[in-house]
């Protein structure tokens, strides 16, 4: 989770779902990373069951990604240790 723009990504995925191109836009501009590195947070945010991604096989293909409910869990987590350290 410590990794650059990976809370970033949940973040953004609490607000809906989003199409890797989407993501791509938001993060690109807001968190200075590549497509490269979002397509490897992405990845590790599915297989720690974060995120659930699911690939449309239309014309063109596209995947859309979606914050799972351990991933709010997790975010809402991060969110309230922020807080704590701020209050410290």
């Amino acid at each position: 989770m410590s990794r650059k723009g990976t809370e970033e990504i949940l973040v953004e995925l609490r607000k809906g779902p989003k199409r890797f191109n989407q993501l791509a836009r938001i993060r690109v501009k807001r968190s200075k990373i590549n497509r490269r590195t979002l397509s490897e947070r992405s990845r590790q945010l599915e297989l720690a069951g974060l995120v659930v991604r699911s690939i449309h096989n239309a014309r063109p293909p596209y995947t859309i990604y979606k914050i799972t409910e351990n991933g709010e869990e997790v975010l809402n987590l991060i969110h309230r240790m922020k807080k704590r350290m701020k209050e410290k």
